[in-house]
């Protein structure tokens, strides 16, 4: 997650086509590649950014693991960040994330 005030684009936002389904969760991606790109976060001031698309994901932590509880059996168990067999509340999770702002 990213804070909108982190958070600038700088290229690339005429190619970004969005699909967003009844129930409100969407899914955005580069039209000509179909590679996922940033999302703006359920209105909220925070950008979802696939760790894909960072240049530098050395330096990244896992902070949460949702859905535990219906992994794939091959799956071996995360041995970092916060655990969930379902998931937790959305301010749970922004808090988990150290994302500041109220749902």
């Amino acid at each position: 997650m990213a804070s909108e005030a982190d958070f600038e684009w700088t290229c690339g936002q005429e190619k970004i086509t969005t699909y967003t389904k009844e129930s409100g969760y969407k899914v955005s991606f580069c039209s000509q590649c179909g590679s996922p790109v940033p999302n703006r976060f359920r209105g909220l001031p925070l950008y979802t950014v696939p760790a894909g698309s960072l240049e530098d994901s050395d330096s990244l932590k896992i902070e949460v693991h949702l859905h535990l509880g219906s992994k794939a059996t091959w799956d071996l168990k995360p041995e970092a960040g916060h655990q969930f067999n379902e998931i937790p509340s959305l301010r749970t999770v922004l808090e988990l994330l150290h994302a500041e702002c109220e749902p």
